[in-house]
């Protein structure tokens, strides 16, 4: 069965081929839901569909399932900005009253779709709505870890390798070798001579 590209971003928490088996946690939440899946002639197109929501991952399949690993529509909410009602203000309908949207981000590069979900009740609606948000908080978060943690493994400090350098004490200024000039008596003559020929060196 062929797999799209959304199928194929799976958490690291599933166990790949020859990988080891990693026992999956419970879904934050599971239920049927009306999805947009566009206009037709006359109409909207919404249709029945069985989501699941784990970890930062939602699942949407036509029928229900007790392996998500089967199901083709994944889609990260990593690419996800938030989920909120989406109705119009002066509706009186029900129907109007539970929608909700789950919006991508507008990062460069991001192709993942908007959804639009119909939910059976307005209160299941709410609950769909914290659910994912909590979610893309979470998926945020982790993300906002991981690049913390490779800066800080790889952020090396400007002199942690600079090699050491035996540092001998410092030779006499000019200043310290006039001073010591203009005191001297007997070896005057002498520490003028160091005087000259640090000149000549500087030189």
């Amino acid at each position: 069965m062929k797999k799209t590209a959304a199928a194929s971003k799976r958490g690291p928490a599933e166990g790949g081929p020859g990988g080891p088996a990693v026992p999956s946690a419970a879904p934050e939440k599971v239920g049927w839901v009306r999805k947009f899946c566009g206009k037709g002639l006359f109409r909207q197109l919404w249709k029945q569909r069985y989501v699941l929501l784990r970890g930062e991952q939602l699942f949407v399949a036509e029928k229900e399932v007790k392996d998500e690993k089967t199901i083709q529509e994944v889609f990260d909410l990593n690419d996800y900005e938030k989920c909120e009602e989406l109705r119009k203000s002066k509706s009186r309908s029900k129907k109007n009253h539970s929608k909700f949207l789950l919006s991508h981000s507008k990062e460069p590069g991001n192709t993942a779709p908007n959804l639009v979900f119909l939910a059976v009740s307005p209160e299941e609606k709410e609950s769909w709505i914290n659910a994912l948000n909590s979610a893309i908080t979470r998926a945020k978060n982790r993300i906002l870890d991981e690049v913390t943690v490779e800066e800080e493994s790889y952020l090396a400090h400007p002199t942690r390798d600079r090699a050491k350098i035996q540092h001998s004490r410092r030779p006499p200024t000019r200043g310290h070798l006039m001073a010591v000039a203009s005191t001297s008596t007997s070896d005057g003559m002498l520490t003028l001579d160091l005087i000259q020929e640090e000149d000549t060196s500087l030189d």
